[in-house]
């Protein structure tokens, strides 16, 4: 299981034991050992996995000057985990064990925990299901429950749960952040029930982030009605790594390779080297252009900066422009070949065993 992600100190002797300017406490009975894992959403690729030192079950420790997911879990069971949205100008305590705990701290995480007391019968829900889905694996069985089924079903009723919280409380930045993680149907009204000073607030770039998810989304629908092998590919221009315009229609009477790819993308950096073949092979017919896609602009530098052989065209390509949505992009790598009369002449989602000489076969 890759990254999921979902935590009031009850003693004063605790509370001393935490200092009260830490950003992160609290107090973990039945466990050993823990960890932490935090990823920034802010687009600098901060990134890490640290033990969290106990003493007693209790820790106090600092994170980050960057907002994003931090992840709790017991280092011992690899099923138990927390997921909580980190926000560095506030203060997150917890209290409890791994699966009945308490949220508190600042004002932000003190509407957390309310919200967490109104839904915590649904998240002991999921979590029942997913020990009966790792128990069915691992006897070879076939689960009585469906684990999708279950958490589809519960995230549904946590999403009306939102809203009759958003409501109550217009004006907090933890009712903001609740809009963000709505599902689309939901997320419009959400919005409206905030306050100006609520939408505008911290939580700001979540929601703006999460209306450019479901603009590409929206443009991706309609995209895979109309493109397929043979229409003319869709026109753009986008920033190279040198800050220059790259339009597409300039290179007509030429053909072109647009790869669609991330730093992300273990498969897209794997395949890397068999790009660089493409473009050293037929660098006299051919243009090659790597489309970065779902990175931020300092990750995808950073990202370019590591692989020292793409000597071809890099262009970037920002959320909200969401060319991969244009093109209908739906796995990466991807490849589109677009003739000298500006048609697709062939999709490639991901290398082909034969990637050089079937990308040759198209430049007739």
């Amino acid at each position: 299981m890759k990254k999921v992600y979902s935590a009031v100190i009850i003693a004063s002797c605790i509370v001393a034991a935490c200092s009260p300017k830490a950003q992160f406490s609290g107090n973990i009975d039945g466990v050993d050992e823990l960890g932490i894992s935090f990823a920034s959403d802010l687009g600098t690729a901060l990134e890490f996995t640290k033990d969290v030192e106990l003493k007693n079950g209790s820790f106090s420790m600092d994170i980050s000057d960057e907002s994003g997911d931090l992840l709790l879990f017991d280092k011992s069971d690899f099923l138990t985990y927390k997921t909580f949205y980190f926000v560095p100008d506030e203060k997150l305590v917890i209290t409890g064990t791994m699966t009945d705990y308490t949220i508190s701290g600042s004002q932000f995480y003190q509407d957390m925990g309310e919200f967490h007391e109104m839904t915590r019968e649904l998240d002991a829900k999921v979590f029942e299901a997913l020990l009966i889905m790792d128990k069915a694996e691992r006897e070879g069985t076939r689960p009585i429950v469906s684990y999708e089924k279950v958490k589809d079903e519960v995230e549904q009723e946590k999403g009306t749960l939102a809203l009759d919280y958003i409501k109550t409380h217009p004006d907090s930045d933890f009712s903001a952040y609740l809009v963000s993680t709505l599902r689309v149907a939901l997320f419009d009204r959400g919005e409206t029930l905030l306050t100006e000073r609520a939408r505008n607030g911290k939580m700001s770039r979540l929601i703006d982030k999460k209306h450019v998810a479901i603009h590409g989304a929206e443009i991706a629908k309609q995209a895979k009605e109309y493109i397929k092998e043979g229409v003319e590919a869709p026109d753009f221009t986008l920033k190279t790594i040198d800050g220059e315009d790259w339009k597409l229609s300039d290179h007509r009477g030429g053909y072109v390779m647009l790869d669609f790819w991330g730093t992300w993308c273990h498969w897209c950096v794997e395949g890397m080297p068999e790009v660089r073949k493409v473009s050293d092979a037929y660098a006299d017919k051919l243009t090659v252009v790597s489309v970065d896609c779902r990175d931020s602009e300092i990750e995808w530098k950073k990202g370019l900066g590591e692989l020292e052989i793409m000597n071809w065209t890099q262009v970037y390509n920002p959320a909200e422009f969401a060319l991969d949505a244009q093109y209908a992009v739906e796995g990466f790598p991807s490849f589109y070949i677009i003739d000298p009369e500006g048609k697709i002449v062939k999709i490639f989602v991901g290398e082909t065993d034969n990637f050089l000489e079937d990308v040759g076969a198209c430049l007739n």
